[in-house]
């Protein structure tokens, strides 16, 4: 599901920023990439209170495929970033879905990992890819006039 929002209805801060869709691509195999999530920080692990950053290289896809050939059935292609640090420091579970961040650019969207951290890279949805889709998704959208507020609880 996309959402579009508008920035009063995001109460934006300087904690909590929109992030950009790229209008190219980023370096290959060298980019150091952002990815944030609130996923366990071991298998049998509890969730965190804070919200878990770490850096991970992007590798091209080539050396993907070497490093998940265990793996038979992941299919990489054009749709895919790989990004890797080492074992022990990676995507668990409740990170699915999270963010993938060049230089305040959203470039991935976390949708495969070997749970958790075990030495292999963790797959995003490459945003580049379909970013034309999702302008062409979320330009269909109607905006709301008026953002409604409700407490919960």
């Amino acid at each position: 599901m996309l959402m579009n929002f508008t920035r009063c209805a995001l109460g934006l801060t300087v904690v909590v920023v929109d992030v950009a869709l790229p209008t190219a691509a980023f370096p290959q195999g060298t980019a150091e990439l952002l990815f944030t999530g609130w996923g366990s920080q071991s298998v049998a692990g509890t969730l965190p209170v804070q919200l878990q950053r770490f850096q991970q290289q992007h590798i091209t896809s080539q050396v993907c495929s070497t490093l998940l050939a265990a793996y038979e059935d992941v299919e990489l292609g054009a749709c895919h970033v790989c990004g890797f640090r080492q074992a022990n420091i990676g995507a668990c579970h409740g990170d699915s879905g999270g963010p993938l961040v060049y230089e305040g650019t959203l470039v991935g969207i976390l949708n495969f990992f070997v749970p958790c951290a075990q030495g292999v890279p963790d797959l995003f949805m490459n945003i580049m890819y379909y970013r034309d889709w999702i302008r062409q998704t979320m330009s269909g959208n109607g905006k709301c006039s008026q953002v409604h507020k409700q407490q919960i609880g």
